[in-house]
Formats: C-alpha cells, sequence, structure tokens
C-alpha cells in the first residue's frame, strides 16, 4: 500500500512500506521512450529475482496519477531511491484526499 508519494514534475515516487513494518522502500516510476515505465528502487525480492510487489503497487499509483500515458512496457531497475528536499508532496493518486482534491479543482472551474 502507498502510503506516500513525491513528485519532481513527470516522476512519482512513491512510499511503501515493508512487510515487516521495519522501513519504507522509496520506489520511482517515470515513462520513457513513449510507451515504457521505468520502475527504479532496491529491495530483498530484486536481489533473489522473485515477485515484487513494490513494483506493482508504484506503476499502479503512477497509472492512476497520469492515466492518459500508461507505459505499456515496464521496466526495472535497481537503484537506491533518497528523498529529496526539492521533490513536491503530492495526495496519493486513487486516495480520497486525491479524488476531494479534483472534485474541488473540477467545481472551481465551473464558476
Amino acid at each position: 500500500m502507498v502510503t506516500a508519494t513525491f513528485t519532481d514534475g513527470d516522476t512519482l515516487i512513491c512510499v511503501i512500506p515493508s512487510k515487516t513494518k521495519n522501513g519504507v522502500y522509496l520506489v520511482e516510476v517515470k515513462l520513457i521512450d513513449s510507451n515504457k515505465l521505468l520502475v527504479s528502487h532496491v529491495c530483498p525480492a530484486q536481489k533473489f529475482n522473485t515477485h515484487c510487489s513494490h513494483v506493482e503497487q508504484a506503476v499502479e499509483c503512477y497509472n492512476q496519477w497520469k492515466w492518459w500515458q500508461r507505459g505499456r512496457e515496464i521496466i526495472t531497475e535497481s537503484r537506491h531511491i533518497t528523498l529529496k528536499e526539492q521533490w513536491e508532496q503530492i495526495p496519493v493518486p486513487g486516495s480520497a484526499r486525491h479524488v476531494m482534491g479534483d472534485l474541488i479543482r473540477v467545481d472551481d472551474y465551473a464558476t
């Protein structure tokens, strides 16, 4: 479950708690080559070439955030992501707070 999200404009950074609840993973998702999503992070599952739920969760979140830019192919890379001061925190896409923000913006356009 994505608990927080940040952006630098075109890239979405998802904060996902570890399954053991002893930390979090930062997973970066960005569109490359107009139809590929590059997902970057480091986790034990990647080291052992096993299924990684972080990738699925981050891609789903990205697809809700930029629904018109869905990447068809997912490319993963093992790279540490470090939180940066200049990233803007945004509501988690698909969350109630995100949906309410969209409704408020739409209502502002109607007036």
